[in-house]
């Protein structure tokens, strides 16, 4: 039974939170909500190996044009 205020064609789409609830949430390393000492490590580490990567990219790319 359809309303008359409701267009035809229309259906309900179910909210993507209540899909997969678990999805939309970020679990923390600690309960407390504060990361680890090596999550921290991993991290620093991780963005340094990404920042020299960088650099020596565009080093390389300079000496390509000069």
């Amino acid at each position: 039974p359809r309303g008359a205020e409701e267009p035809l064609g229309m259906r309900a789409v179910p909210a993507a939170a209540s899909l997969a609830a678990g999805l939309h949430r970020a679990e923390t390393a600690d309960r407390d909500g504060r990361a680890s000492s090596f999550d921290l490590w991993a991290i620093r580490i991780l963005g340094t190996m990404t920042a020299v990567c960088f650099l020596v990219l565009l080093v390389l790319l300079l000496g390509v044009f000069l």
